[in-house]
C-alpha cells in the first residue's frame, strides 16, 4: 500500500498537484473487532517516507465520518446548528407568516438534513434517528405555533410534509431510479450486479460488500484505496 501512496505522490508531482503528508491522515473502517485486529497490527502508513497517523474521525465534503461509520458526531454537530438556526428564527417568527415560515425552515435548517442523508441515512442508529427527527419537530411547531404537548404527525399530514425517515426514503428512491433507469451516474451504476429470475418480479440488485481505508491527504487530495 505505501508503495501505492507513493505512485501517487509522484503522479501529483508530474500534474503540478500539492500533496502534503504532514497533513495527510489515514483511517481504519470496519466493526470493532476488525478495527482492533489492525490496530494492534500497528500498520505502518507511509508517503515519500512521511508517517501519516491514524485519525477516528475525519471531515469530507461537510459530512464527519468516523471508524465504524454510524456518523453520531455529523449528527450531534447537525443537531447544534439546527437548533441555533431555529432559535435565531424564533426572534422574527411574529413577523413571518406561515409559508414564510416552511420557507425559511426547508431552506436554512432542513436542507442541512437532507445534504448527504444518501451517505449517512442507512447508517443512522434508531437514537441519532430520533435526534433527527425532533429537529424536525421542533421546526413544524415553530411553523405551525403547535402547543408543546400536542403531536405534529397531523400537521405534517396537513402541509404534506414527509418525516425525515420517508425522506431519506424518498431520497434513496430517486437516486435508485435515476441509477437503474438512466445509468447516472455512470461510476455508481458500473458497481450494481443484476439478477436475472424467471419470475415476473422486479429486478434484484446486489450490493457486494467491501471494506475500505480511506486516507485523507489535506484539502487537497482524497485516496480509496480497497483493501
Amino acid at each position: 500500500m505505501n508503495e501505492d501512496l507513493d505512485g501517487v505522490a509522484t503522479w501529483s508531482t508530474r500534474n503540478a498537484l500539492v500533496l502534503n503528508p504532514s497533513k495527510s491522515k489515514f483511517m481504519v473502517l470496519g466493526t470493532k473487532r476488525q478495527i482492533d485486529r489492525i490496530v494492534a497490527a500497528d500498520p505502518r502508513v507511509a508517503v515519500m517516507g512521511n508517517t501519516v497517523n491514524r485519525v477516528d474521525e475525519a471531515k469530507n465534503l461537510g459530512v464527519m465520518l468516523d471508524s465504524r461509520l454510524r456518523f453520531e458526531s455529523h449528527v450531534q454537530n447537525l443537531f447544534k446548528i439546527c437548533f441555533y438556526r431555529l432559535k435565531v428564527l424564533y426572534k422574527v417568527r411574529s413577523f413571518l407568516s406561515e409559508k414564510a415560515r416552511i420557507t425559511l425552515v426547508e431552506s436554512l435548517i432542513l436542507s442541512k438534513l437532507n445534504y448527504a442523508d444518501l451517505v449517512y441515512g442507512p447508517r443512522l442508529s434508531v437514537g441519532s434517528q430520533q435526534r433527527i427527527q425532533r429537529i424536525q419537530n421542533a421546526c413544524c411547531r415553530f411553523c405551525f405555533n403547535i402547543p408543546p404537548r400536542s403531536h405534529v404527525t397531523p400537521y405534517l399530514n396537513s402541509a404534506s410534509m414527509l418525516n425525515m425517515e420517508s425522506r431519506r426514503r424518498l431520497h434513496l428512491a430517486t437516486m435508485m431510479f435515476d441509477l437503474v433507469k438512466f445509468k447516472n451516474p455512470e461510476y455508481l451504476y458500473a458497481k450494481l450486479k443484476f439478477s436475472v429470475s424467471q419470475r415476473v418480479i422486479m429486478v434484484n440488485i446486489f450490493i457486494t460488500k467491501t471494506y475500505f481505508l480511506i486516507l485523507k491527504f489535506g484539502h487537497q487530495y482524497n485516496l480509496i484505496s480497497e483493501c
